[in-house]
């Protein structure tokens, strides 16, 4: 049993010419009080990691649209860090998900915003996207599909 306790992380994450997004992420593994908390029987003692760990990418994929929002050009560093961040929120959904239907729907919503990403590009080939942008979003697309497809199988769905 483990006290509770709040500790920061922050990732700093470069976006080309010296632009910083910083997500900070509070770990809940301490109390305020310092009292002991007892653990739930069978419960997972690295949950609040856990749930920290969505909570910080979370963070930084809405900083990320956040930046979209404002109209800045589309370079192929924020394309890979919108991508990589929304694949660790991806998998920090499923280290969470207790039902082979919650690990499902998890998959159902990354492969849904793999193709929106995808559509979104391909929208932006002339303007700031480039066809090698446009092959890499579709191989993250087909891999989404493929982690979908082996979560139906092991949950014997189709």
């Amino acid at each position: 049993m483990c006290r509770q306790r709040i500790l920061r992380r922050a990732w700093h994450v470069a976006l080309g010419a010296g632009i910083v997004i910083v997500c900070a992420a509070a770990l809940s593994l301490r109390g305020a009080s310092g009292a002991e908390t007892p653990a739930k029987e069978g419960a997972d003692p690295l949950l609040p990691q856990k749930q920290a760990l969505l909570q910080a990418a979370q963070a930084c994929v809405a900083e990320i649209e956040q930046w979209e929002r404002r109209s800045v050009p589309l370079t192929p560093q924020l394309i890979e860090l919108k991508a990589s961040m929304v694949q660790r929120l991806f998998e920090a959904k499923l280290m969470l998900a207790e039902t082979a239907e919650k690990r499902i729907a998890a998959a159902e919503w990354y492969v849904a915003f793999r193709r929106d990403m995808l559509e979104a590009i391909q929208s932006r080939i002339r303007v700031d996207a480039t066809p090698l942008d446009v092959a890499q979003q579709t191989y993250f697309l087909r891999e989404a599909e493929l982690r979908l497809a082996e979560l139906k199988q092991a949950a014997g769905r189709r």
